[in-house]
Parts: C-alpha cells; sequence; structure tokens
C-alpha cells in the first residue's frame, strides 16, 4: 500500500503590483502569515491573501513541522539579504 505523506495546508498569496503567486506550506494559517511577515517586511513586493483558491489540502513527505521550519529559515535569509542590499544603498 502507498502511504500518502502528512497532510498539510498549502496557502497561496499574490503580490498586489506584480501578480505573482507565492505557496506556503504550513498547518494552520496563523502559521503561513507568520512566514508571509517575512517576505512582505523590507520588500518592494506586498503580498496578500488570494481571492481565490487561497487554501487548499496537500500531502507531502516530510513532516510539516520541519517543511515550516524550513520555509521560515528561508524567508529569514532573504530578509537578512534585503537589509542587506538596503544597507548599501
Amino acid at each position: 500500500m502507498k502511504k500518502r505523506g502528512y497532510e498539510i495546508f498549502e496557502f497561496k498569496f499574490k503580490d498586489i503590483f506584480s501578480k505573482e503567486v507565492i505557496s506556503i506550506y504550513a498547518r494552520t494559517q496563523d502559521t503561513a502569515e507568520v512566514i508571509l511577515d517575512y517576505y512582505n517586511e523590507c520588500n518592494d513586493a506586498r503580498y496578500e491573501r488570494k481571492f481565490f483558491g487561497f487554501k487548499k489540502k496537500v500531502f507531502v513527505d516530510i513532516e510539516p513541522e520541519t517543511y515550516e521550519l524550513q520555509q521560515k529559515d528561508t524567508a529569514e535569509q532573504e530578509l537578512i539579504f534585503r537589509k542587506q542590499i538596503l544597507k548599501r544603498r
């Protein structure tokens, strides 16, 4: 029997200027919004909740907590990079 993996939600957010869509995978909407705050800070893009297709249940192979932490770490690293660029200006 095939293992389905771990249940998690995909939350989609859209940049209000460029219409770029990003997906954040989290167990709760609150967690997804915490990760999103890193993307919105010191950024020209402003991501907001997508009106249609905002939340979708998906299955992943790694533990949801690990997946959330990886996304948070990536967002933090990108924020640090953006802040360094702003300091150089």
